[in-house]
């Protein structure tokens, strides 16, 4: 009888815990950037850090020195060029150009970019 009284809350507690629904798992980023869920169930896991952009980042050049890295976007918003900091990877620069694709190119002493 003893043995019933001690199983019976048992059995209580693990129906109540299998009763429970499973939390809601949205497709997106994962909190605390541990990674994307895709659609399919995926997880992705990037190396290496993460650093925000514009939209549709399309190509992108270390200049000669390696402290500059320029990103050319183009996509949802109006086309960019961008400039980060390679230390930091902070973005110091910013221009909105009228159009462009792809296409970018730095002289060799990297003082004129063309687009």
């Amino acid at each position: 009888m003893k043995k019933a009284l001690l199983v019976l809350p048992l059995i209580g507690a693990v129906a109540v815990l299998l009763s429970q629904p499973e939390p809601v798992i949205r497709v997106g980023p994962l909190a605390g950037g541990r990674g994307f869920l895709l659609p399919s169930g995926w997880l992705l896991r990037p190396a290496g850090r993460q650093v925000p952009l514009d939209t549709y980042p399309m190509t992108s050049l270390l200049t000669p020195d390696g402290k500059h890295l320029i990103v050319l976007h183009g996509g949802y918003n109006a086309p960019t060029i961008a400039v980060l900091d390679t230390a930091t990877m902070q973005r110091i620069s910013e221009a909105r150009v009228p159009d462009a694709w792809m296409g970018m190119a730095l002289t060799p002493n990297g003082r004129l970019l063309y687009v």
